[in-house]
């Protein structure tokens, strides 16, 4: 557990101090809003999270490229196990992704 956290945590440390605000603005909405609703729950639609999270975010007027990006976060978190690749490309979609894994671990284990 704490290997995975310093990797969470090297990550973080490598974003410039100008871009942490708005990161960490990404980082927590995503988080908090990542599994708002469970394609596993709405008869298999993965468009349904996206789709919550969006019209919640559109409702607090949150610019358009914020939700665009909590939205991509929330189109591609998955944790299927250690064999399925990623498709997450931000710094922000992976930090909540690896604390999703990671939570997922404390679970199972």
């Amino acid at each position: 557990m704490i290997g995975g956290m310093s990797i969470v945590y090297g990550k973080w440390q490598n974003i410039s101090q100008n871009k942490k605000m708005q990161t960490m603005f990404i980082v927590e909405i995503g988080a908090l809003l990542y599994d708002v609703a469970d394609y596993k729950l709405h008869g298999g639609d993965e468009e349904i999270g996206p789709r919550t999270a969006r019209e919640w975010l559109e409702s607090l007027h949150v610019p358009d490229v914020d939700i665009e990006h909590v939205c991509n976060i929330i189109r591609h978190m998955s944790f299927k196990g250690a064999y399925v690749t990623s498709h997450m490309v931000t710094i922000e979609g992976k930090i909540i992704q690896d604390a999703d894994r990671l939570d997922a671990r404390v679970i199972f284990e």
